[in-house]
């Protein structure tokens, strides 16, 4: 399964039929990659603050922290299987009087 480490997309196929689909080159693997690095921040910010947590998966991913910090908050059609994505770390505050 090249350089996945697990099933980033669970909640729309099943292990077996991941592995399949991306070991035919049928799946976008930066796409995939990037569900990822969003699911590790949501983890990450549980412990860490933002800026700590990009720090952590820039090293871990051999990503600038630029990329890292433009994957985590650029909206994706994927978003929904990030935990904590809707109403979590990613969530920008709404400025008083900007309604």
């Amino acid at each position: 399964m090249g350089g996945v480490r697990k099933n980033p997309i669970w909640k729309l196929v099943d292990d077996e039929t991941f592995i399949r689909l991306y070991d035919l080159g049928l799946l976008d693997e930066i796409a995939v990659r990037n569900v990822a690095i969003k699911q590790e921040f949501a983890r990450l910010r549980r412990e860490r603050n933002s800026t700590e947590a990009i720090a952590v998966l820039a090293r871990q991913e051999f990503r600038s922290f630029s990329r890292v910090r433009q994957i985590v908050f650029t909206p994706s059609p994927l978003d929904e299987l990030v935990p904590g994505k809707n109403g979590g770390a990613n969530r920008k505050k709404q400025r008083r009087g900007n309604r």
